[in-house]
């Protein structure tokens, strides 16, 4: 480790290493569901909550069963707390995901679902924390420290933990199964090549800076569009310019005025139904003379400049969560080279205590 480098881009390379450990629990967090399957006979509504960068991993965490007979949320702790809480009974089941486990508005969320008799689960990497000792239901993610303040390894890793913990709930009740999970294995390979393109995605970042970008706009759709509103929060929180997110196709309503404007826009499309849609988006805001990183899995769109593929993965999921750790490290190296010290971001703490 060169002496000036911030312990941010460790915990961005660790990333395969904490996949890997996820993956390697997997049996566990099926084993979660399956007593969560027992505990409630007549399943009827399931709400996933966090905060910040944990709001988007419970948003990619209940993909799985969005397209189910279950009525699925995934919101803000504090939009559950005030909105949403009221109508739980004891079918309801509530998943409450922070990484410290002391997050003020999740651990409200769950003693307020808890005060309504719905089940309570929890996934955190502080085992003992308040959210763990409350929820009826714990997980402890465990992939050793994670010094930024901003999440990347953590995020990644809860992100998966509870996309495989609804792929289980969804065997479970409906005996379907995910086809994501079927390629975990390949998960920590993807990554840690993904690592090893650290210096060319340092070099994107570099010259974004170099042009004097103030703007980014994070575009996927699906399970990628949480991914891409973490993204788009990656590059505020350590470098405080104007960030964005849409769902792709909704680039076209509005947003696409500001191109040509100093702006740069990260476009995923993985493999699955929306990819054509995206690649003549790709085409269309292209043609308009726009800056675009272009993130896909599909191999035969080559490797030249600006474009990053996810290597060795087929589903969409799958490359939709690792299509993070591109964006995580570019953030890391156009906020050093704005001069801004990712690991002590402004006015941000690694929880808020209260509300």
């Amino acid at each position: 480790m060169q002496n000036d480098e911030y312990s941010t881009i460790n915990d961005i390379r660790d990333n395969p290493l904490a996949i890997e450990s996820v993956v390697k629990a997997a049996p566990k967090i099926t084993n979660l569901a399956e007593r969560i399957c027992g505990k409630i006979r007549d399943l009827k509504r399931i709400f996933f909550v966090g905060c910040g960068s944990s709001y988007y991993a419970v948003m990619f965490g209940a993909w799985p069963l969005l397209n189910t007979e279950l009525k699925v949320h995934a919101v803000p702790s504090s939009e559950f707390i005030f909105y949403h809480s009221q109508l739980l009974s004891k079918e309801d089941l509530v998943i409450g995901v922070s990484r410290s486990g002391q997050t003020a508005e999740t651990v409200s969320a769950v003693k307020k679902a808890r005060e309504h008799k719905a089940l309570t689960v929890a996934f955190t990497l502080t085992p003992k924390s308040e959210l763990y000792e409350i929820s009826e239901e714990s997980f402890a993610v465990d992939i050793g420290e994670e010094k930024s303040v901003v999440m990347t390894k953590s995020f990644t890793s809860l992100s998966l933990a509870s996309a495989i913990f609804s792929a289980a709930l969804k065997r479970c009740v409906f005996n379907e199964t995910c086809s994501f999970v079927e390629e975990l294995g390949e998960l920590r390979g993807s990554a840690e090549s993904l690592i090893k393109k650290e210096k060319e995605i340092q070099e994107l970042a570099e010259e974004r800076m170099m042009n004097a970008v103030e703007r980014f706009i994070c575009l996927g759709s699906g399970p990628a569009y949480p991914i891409m509103l973490e993204g788009a929060l990656k590059i505020k929180e350590t470098s405080y310019v104007a960030t964005e997110s849409f769902h792709t196709l909704e680039f076209r309503h509005g947003p696409m005025a500001s191109i040509g404007e100093k702006l740069t826009i990260f476009l995923s499309a993985f493999k699955g139904e929306i990819f054509d849609a995206s690649k003549r988006l790709l085409n269309e805001i292209k043609e308009r003379g726009a800056d675009v990183i272009f993130l896909t899995n599909a191999s035969e769109e080559g490797e030249e400049k600006g474009k990053i593929v996810i290597p060795r993965i087929e589903c969409e999921e799958n490359a939709a969560l690792l299509s993070i750790i591109p964006i995580q490290i570019f953030a890391y190296y156009y906020a050093v080279g704005k001069g801004k010290n990712p690991d002590k971001p402004r006015g941000i703490t690694r929880y808020i205590g209260k509300f």
